[in-house]
């Protein structure tokens, strides 16, 4: 009977490279599709020294930090906005974790006046002028 003598493994340099290649991808953050936000509805919120947030109405669990500092006619606390954006990871924070997720805003503007206040459409008979307080009708 006829021994065979143990050899060890001999490492195939490409097969190195490629095990080195494939650990580096598996370690790579997911490469997933940006998430866009479009025409959501939200208020304004001021945090602290970091300037102001949005609260979107659709989870009011959720905050977003925009990228950049908003305009002055939207630094008031409350006011309801219609965004769109270009939702960010939370985990890319320099620092340290901010207040929010962040957000880059395509467009930021002021809730109309009417849908903010719920106004009456038109045809509605609560729309009607009311009595002239000096008795006479309009």
């Amino acid at each position: 009977m006829e021994l065979r003598r143990y050899r060890e493994p001999r490492w195939n340099p490409r097969l190195w490279v490629a095990l080195m290649a494939l650990a580096m991808v598996a370690s790579m953050p997911s490469l997933a599709a940006e998430e866009m936000i479009e025409d959501a509805t939200g208020t304004m919120q001021k945090v602290g020294s970091f300037g102001y947030g949005i609260v979107p109405d659709d989870d009011a669990g959720s905050r977003y930090a925009p990228s950049e500092e908003v305009a002055e006619e939207f630094r008031v606390e409350g006011l309801r906005v219609v965004f769109s954006g270009i939702v960010g990871d939370a985990s890319e924070g320099r620092g340290g974790r901010r207040w929010g997720t962040p957000i880059e805003l395509t467009k930021l503007q002021r809730l109309a006046d009417e849908e903010a206040e719920g106004a009456p459409e038109d045809g509605d008979a609560a729309a009607e002028p009311a009595d002239d307080p000096s008795g006479r009708s309009r």
